[in-house]
């Protein structure tokens, strides 16, 4: 399980440098929690360097959050900060903005943690470094629908 720190500074003390604007909504399920995905942050890549993301060619379950979580109507958004190594893994995530409800923030942040990313891009090989990452909680639905990968699809992004 990768490391988890709470707060900015960490982040700004490991000078991530490169981030990049990416949106993408996911829904879990009719009624339940949802969950936006936001890549934040602004480019500074060059034609040398590509930022590391998410690969969407792998599955990237929701977070698992509790019926009690949606009952007692907690919501809010959860900034991440995830190193990922030249091999495409989470190796360290770091809580930047709390939701203000630690189910929500753990959830995320268990979420990410098993998720597949394209590592970055420099001079045409793959290095480790940060991105940021938002989730959203909310209880309005927006359209897509995620469901659990198939065999073949968590197969194919596995290690």
């Amino acid at each position: 399980m990768p490391s988890v720190k709470r707060g900015l500074a960490p982040i700004m003390d490991a000078a991530i440098s490169h981030w990049f604007p990416r949106n993408c909504t996911l829904v879990v399920a009719r009624g339940a929690i949802g969950l936006s995905l936001l890549i934040a942050g602004a480019s500074t890549a060059s034609a040398e360097y590509e930022p590391p993301h998410v690969d969407q060619s792998c599955p990237t379950p929701p977070p698992v959050v509790g019926q009690s979580a949606a009952v007692n109507g907690e919501h809010g958004e959860v900034g991440l900060g995830i190193y990922v190594t030249s091999r495409g893994r989470a190796k360290k995530i770091r809580v930047t903005q709390s939701s203000g409800f630690d189910d929500l923030d753990n959830a995320a942040v268990a979420a990410v943690a098993g998720w597949h990313y394209t590592p970055a891009v420099r001079n045409g090989g793959y290095v480790s470094d940060w991105m940021g990452l938002k989730i959203e909680f909310g209880q309005r639905e927006t359209g897509n629908t995620l469901k659990s990968p198939t065999a073949d699809e968590a197969e194919a992004c596995a290690d």
